[in-house]
This record gives C-alpha cells, structure tokens and sequence, in this order.
C-alpha cells in the first residue's frame, strides 16, 4: 500500500499535474458554488461545472502544444481527479436524498 501511494505522489509530481490538479479543482469549485447560488440542482450543476472544468483543462494543454510541448492526457486527468471523485458524491447523495 506504502508503494501505491509513492507511485500516486510521483504521478501528480511529473508534468506539474498537481497545479493541474489544484487548478482543476479552484475551476470546479467555483462553478459549483456559483450554480448553487443561481439555484441550479446538484446534478445538472455538477455536470456543468465538469464540462468547464475539462474544457479549461483542455484548452491549457492545447496552449501547452502550441508552444511545442506534447499534448498529455494524464494532465487532464491530474485536473479531473478532484471534479470526478466530487460527482461520485453528489451521485451517491442525490440517490439516497431522492
């Protein structure tokens, strides 16, 4: 197990994928609480503050390939952790509340 999370830790440290997942998270965030402040339910609000958050992490790795690095699916994936693991959430407490 001690392994496991030295390889996690690794991971998020090449390629900056914990300011990706940082960012990813501050983007999500905001858009969650701006949703619920508009009034919107968890379910569309949650898909929508994904969908803004995998399209900025998009558009930054499209940036980071114009300017000659490669485009990285993990970096995405590094700034999708945070959203994703927040979705499984407000699934699991949208079903047992419904």
């Amino acid at each position: 197990m001690k392994k496991f999370i030295e390889k996690i830790k690794s991971w998020y440290k090449e390629s900056n994928r914990d300011k990706h997942s940082y960012v990813g998270a501050i983007i999500y965030s905001t858009f969650l609480v701006v949703g619920f402040a508009l009034g919107v339910d968890i379910i569309p609000n949650a898909v929508i503050a994904s969908g803004a958050t995998i399209a900025s992490m998009m558009s930054a790795e499209y940036k980071d390939k114009e300017y000659g690095s490669p485009f990285d699916w993990c970096d995405i994936l590094a700034g999708m952790t945070f959203p994703i693991l927040v979705d499984i959430v407000c699934l699991v407490i949208y079903l047992i509340v419904k």
